[in-house]
């Protein structure tokens, strides 16, 4: 009995030593804040209209799940570093029935400065594709953003595929999310 908590008690410190946690429970990084993690249902709608990779008269009903974990920083010199990585999928239905898988990955890397503390720059790489069916579809884009997470969001390409969004500042063509 004796050695079975003598293990026991090894196994624990080497655990807080090595920062082990167990299974189903979130880790905390840096200054004690863990990731922010958020699951919301999704849904859209993409016609052809909006969006020139849709052949005419076609149009997109989905549904799916959407997750969005954010993790945020602040270094030794009060810089505050944000770094986001959404995921969702699900699926979509055209005006013939037809049936599509959809994904969405978004990955954001921002920084503020000492001499705008609002304001974060930083990159965002962003892709959408409808697969599955006689009109799918691929649209991405990375670029340069500016974001003060009220009113002001701007994305200044550097790569493009397909229509994916009206560049500076929106709305989304044929990226929905």
């Amino acid at each position: 009995m004796a050695q079975k908590r003598m293990l026991a008690g090894a196994v624990l410190a080497v655990a807080v030593l090595v920062g082990a946690a167990p299974a189903g429970a979130t880790q905390r990084e840096g200054n004690g804040a863990g990731p922010e993690v958020t699951t919301e249902p999704v849904t859209f709608t993409i016609a052809a209209g909006t969006c020139d990779q849709v052949p005419p008269e076609t149009s997109f009903e989905a549904t799916g799940e959407r997750r969005t974990v954010t993790f945020e920083r602040t270094d030794d010199q009060a810089v505050t570093h944000q770094r986001t990585v959404d995921h969702a999928e699900g699926t979509a239905t055209d005006q013939d029935g037809n049936v599509y898988d959809w994904t969405y990955d978004n990955r954001v890397r921002a920084s503020n400065t000492l001499d705008d503390r609002s304001v974060y720059r930083g990159w965002m790489v962003d892709e959408f594709t409808m697969t599955g069916g006689p009109a799918s579809y691929e649209t991405s884009f990375a670029g340069f953003i500016i974001d003060n997470h009220a009113d002001l969001f701007e994305i200044h390409p550097t790569r493009t595929l397909g229509d994916p969004f009206t560049f500076p500042s929106g709305p989304g063509r044929c990226d929905p999310i």
